[in-house]
């Protein structure tokens, strides 16, 4: 039988595509019953915020996309359009509320 290949990602800069899942229940860890991970695709970088419920997690996506979208950093040079997170890939899960949806929109990121 045949593998599947991996979908190929055409990203060139850094939160060009960002990836973000909740892993959990994690049975065993008693500060966390769920984790929120997110993956840059070009760099690999990973971000992981433990959650107390899983309905933690839209909230914790809004603060971490306002606080990275647009880096102060990438502004003062001329990489500044090519850190701008550019599309989220989300699972279809209810956890992404009309706000965290409503920020991507209203920043010109893609919702994937």
């Amino acid at each position: 039988m045949a593998r599947t290949q991996p979908h190929p990602h055409n990203v060139e800069h850094p939160l060009e595509l960002v990836s973000m899942d909740i892993m959990g229940p994690l049975h065993k860890n008693p500060q966390f019953s769920y984790v929120l991970t997110i993956h840059d695709i070009f760099s690999r970088m990973m971000w992981d915020q433990g959650l107390h419920h899983k309905a933690q997690a839209a909230t914790e996506a809004l603060y971490w996309v306002s606080k990275t979208h647009q880096l102060p950093q990438c502004q003062s040079t001329n990489m500044a359009r090519k850190c701008d997170i550019k599309e989220i890939q989300v699972d279809q899960g209810e956890l992404w509320t009309t706000s965290f949806r409503n920020l991507c929109s209203s920043s010109g990121i893609k919702i994937m």
